[in-house]
This record gives C-alpha cells, sequence and structure tokens, in this order.
C-alpha cells in the first residue's frame, strides 16, 4: 500500500440557514455541568464512522456531500448553540455560549487509498488525518473557534469516513449522538425524531447546584497525558455477555458485568496489591435523575459518574458476582442526594487546579466513558449504517469507553487505554474462556 494521505479539498464554515428569533436564548449560560466536563475531559473529542462503499459513482458522492452541507446548515436551525461562540464580557464573569450563528467548521478531503486496503478494527494513528483538529490543539479558552469540527473524507474506492472533533464544555455524549442522528435525518429527507430542547437556567430550580469560579474553572492547561499510552478494542458479544450474566450470579446488566470484568482484569494486570483501593467512574446520564428531571432531549452536558470502589484484594478474591454487586450499587443509589454532593466534592477539591494535577494516571483507578445506548450505528446520511465507529481522542492510562458493536444485539465493545507492558497483561486476563 502507498503511504496514506488525506488531502484538503475544501473548508467552509456553515451556519443556519436561518437566524435565531428568541432573544432570551441568544445568549446561554454554560451549566455547572458543562464546567465539570471541561475540566475533567480533554479540550476537543474526536470520533471517526466509516461508511463502506455501495458501488456508486463519485458524481453521486459529491451530491451526497452538498446535501450534508445543506441539511447540516438546516439541523443547525434546531441546534444553533452548537454554531454559536464562547463568549467572555469581563474578567471574573461567568462564560456564555454567544449563538450569534457563526457556523460550524466543515471539511471535505480526499484520501489516495481505498477503504479496504487501511485496517481500522483497532483505533490507528492515521486516525488523526482525518480529523480537521486535534483533542490537545485548544489548550485555553478562545472566543473564535467553533464548538464542533467535520471532516468527510472520500477514498478512492467511494467509501467515505465522516469524523469530527468537538468540545466537551458543549455537548455530553448523548447530545452528541442526538445531533448527528438528527442531521442524518435531516439529510435523508426525515423529520428529526428526538428535537433538541434549551433551557440552561435549570440549575435555578435544583438546590443541589453550588456555583464553580467560572473563568479560573475553564482556564487550565491541558496536558498530553497519553504519552506511551496505547488503545485497544475487546468486544464482548451476546454469548461472552450471557456467560459473564451466569458468572455473576445475579440480575445485572450487560454493562454492568463487562465493566467488572475490564475492572478486575485492570487489578491483575497491574499487579496490584491486595489492600489497594480502587475504583471504577461509571458515567451516568442525569437528565432523569434531578429532583426535576430534565427532557430527553436537553441539548448540554448532564452527566456525572458514580464511583464504584473496593479493593483489588476484594475484587480478585470475590470476582464478578462481588466486583457486579459494587458496580450495579454505585448505579442503581445515584440519586439527586449524591448529584448534589458529587458536585459539591468536585467544586471543593478542584478549586485552581488542573484536572490532570488529580491523579488521573496513577495507574490504579479506572474511567468509563461513552455508553453502549448511544445510537451510533442508526447514523446513516445516505450510504447506510457506519461499518465501524472508533474513538480517535488520545487518553490515559486506564480510560475505558463502552460502546455498542457493529454486530447489534447487547454485544459492547470496550476501547482501553494502557501502557503497552499493562496492556499485554490485560489482553490475557480479561478473556473469558
Amino acid at each position: 500500500m502507498a503511504s496514506f494521505e488525506v488531502q484538503e479539498r475544501q473548508v467552509s464554515m456553515i451556519s443556519p440557514e436561518k437566524k435565531l428569533e428568541d432573544a432570551h436564548y441568544s445568549k446561554l449560560p454554560f451549566t455547572t455541568f458543562d464546567i465539570m466536563q471541561k475540566r475533567s475531559s480533554m479540550p476537543y473529542l474526536q470520533r471517526v464512522c466509516f461508511f463502506e462503499s455501495k458501488g456508486g459513482s463519485s458524481s453521486s458522492n459529491e451530491s451526497l456531500i452538498e446535501r450534508m452541507k445543506a441539511s447540516l446548515a438546516k439541523v443547525l436551525v434546531d441546534f444553533y448553540p452548537l454554531a454559536g461562540r464562547l463568549e467572555i464580557k469581563n474578567e471574573g464573569d461567568r462564560p456564555v455560549i454567544s449563538c450569534s450563528g457563526a457556523g460550524v467548521e466543515f471539511c471535505v478531503a480526499d484520501a489516495n487509498v481505498s477503504l479496504e486496503e487501511l485496517d481500522y478494527s483497532q483505533p490507528r494513528p492515521w486516525f488523526s488525518k482525518l480529523i480537521k483538529r486535534g483533542n490537545y490543539e485548544f489548550s485555553g479558552l478562545s472566543t473564535n473557534i467553533p464548538f464542533i469540527t467535520i471532516q468527510v473524507t472520500e477514498f478512492r474506492c467511494g467509501g467515505v469516513c465522516v469524523a469530527w472533533s468537538y468540545d466537551h464544555l458543549v455537548m455530553d455524549g448523548s447530545s452528541q449522538w442526538q445531533f448527528m442522528c438528527s442531521w442524518s435525518e435531516i439529510c435523508r429527507g426525515l423529520p428529526i425524531s428526538r428535537p433538541p430542547t434549551h433551557d440552561r437556567f435549570f440549575e435555578q430550580q435544583h438546590e443541589q447546584f453550588s456555583s464553580i469560579t467560572p473563568t479560573s474553572s475553564l482556564s487550565c492547561v491541558f496536558e498530553d497525558v497519553s504519552t506511551g499510552m496505547e488503545a485497544k478494542i475487546f468486544e464482548f458479544d451476546d454469548e461472552t455477555i450471557e456467560r459473564l450474566k451466569f458468572l455473576a450470579s445475579g440480575r445485572f446488566s450487560a454493562f454492568e458485568v463487562v465493566a467488572s470484568q475490564v475492572w478486575i482484569a485492570l487489578c491483575k494486570a497491574r499487579d496490584l496489591p491486595a489492600s489497594q483501593k480502587t475504583s471504577h467512574q461509571l458515567p451516568l446520564n442525569c437528565r432523569s435523575r434531578l429532583s426535576t428531571p430534565l427532557p430527553a432531549g436537553y441539548f448540554g452536558n448532564c452527566v456525572l459518574c458514580a464511583l464504584a470502589e473496593s479493593t483489588a484484594g476484594e475484587l480478585v478474591t470475590g470476582g464478578l458476582p462481588f466486583t457486579a454487586a459494587v458496580v450495579h450499587e454505585a448505579i442503581t443509589s445515584f440519586k439527586k442526594d449524591e448529584i448534589r454532593s458529587a458536585i459539591a466534592i468536585y467544586n471543593e477539591d478542584t478549586k485552581g487546579t488542573s484536572p490532570f494535577s488529580k491523579g488521573v494516571t496513577d495507574g490504579v483507578d479506572t474511567w468509563g466513558g461513552s455508553s453502549p445506548r448511544f445510537p451510533m450505528y442508526s447514523l446513516d446520511f445516505g450510504w447506510g449504517k457506519p461499518a465501524a465507529v472508533r474513538h480517535a481522542t488520545k487518553l490515559w492510562n486506564g480510560f475505558c469507553f463502552y460502546d455498542p458493536s457493529p454486530r447489534g444485539g447487547k454485544a459492547i465493545e470496550a476501547t482501553v487505554y494502557l501502557s503497552p507492558e499493562t496492556m499485554a497483561k490485560f489482553s490475557e486476563e480479561v478473556k473469558t474462556n
């Protein structure tokens, strides 16, 4: 195969086709959930979706890409915060989203190889060539950078990659897929199945929110903590998940047994002493968990992590029955009081500090991201469903994305980030047969 290269063909800024009419929503506040995600995550997160060739001509791809641009302008009328910019009027003021309609960056590019020549079954370094902007490119605050950048790359075979890089400050994973799937629906001439709502003033109705100093909370420098890490996908198919449920001896969900298996295997691969305290942070959609629930279509951030805690010895000795019970309890007990406590603890622990000074690379704990419930394989712009959806974000030691598998059913793909030495051990320990 020739050296893989990608050449930009066109870069444009796509704005909503209609201006925002309601002045009340022209300036939207960043919520506590937004600020917490910005401080706990990379500046920009990336996804790459591969669509195999359906045998169409190059001109049919061009027509579809033009339709994507037109439908992007349409969907941004509903998802108008994404087309805005960050705004801070005065030093110390809480930042807001200025819904100015400045636009979303849209790039079209060409690859010099066929998709069949590339192996995208696992995360690859060349994914970065398919993304307009990288996740460490922006380390501070900027008022002129788009909240999302999209790149469509066409391969010689007619296959396509749709990739994007977005700021977690504006939306969580649930909202990310709500936007992408809504865009694809409009592109296919369909109405939006889950319209967004934008009432970011809801904190005034909830007593569990304490304010976070705005500017200092967003001005921390993001360091590249992925140095020396490698990423690998481990698939848990339906049969494997049923086996794990049987071994867990309880009525646990597919996610609970997979997260438990990953956690146990990490303790073994890291050779943690039996007395070592360890945790697994489990991301939860809190829209329905607030004292006054938010609509399912709320667009923004509304996710916190339940904390499953134990010792390495208890997890390894107790196996799946014990570990799945710990994970299950952490998830089911996370209610409005836990939300208030999590926000208060976070607010106090991270005042004036970088999130990466809190020991995220300690080689002891595990962090979860994404969700097997996300509708990523419903994304269809006209090429059919994706052949694969991958992460291109570089993350730290012990991070694990839990995604649905293209196989469908209950199957889950776990994308794990570890050092090469630990990854080799983990690959053996995580096996279930």
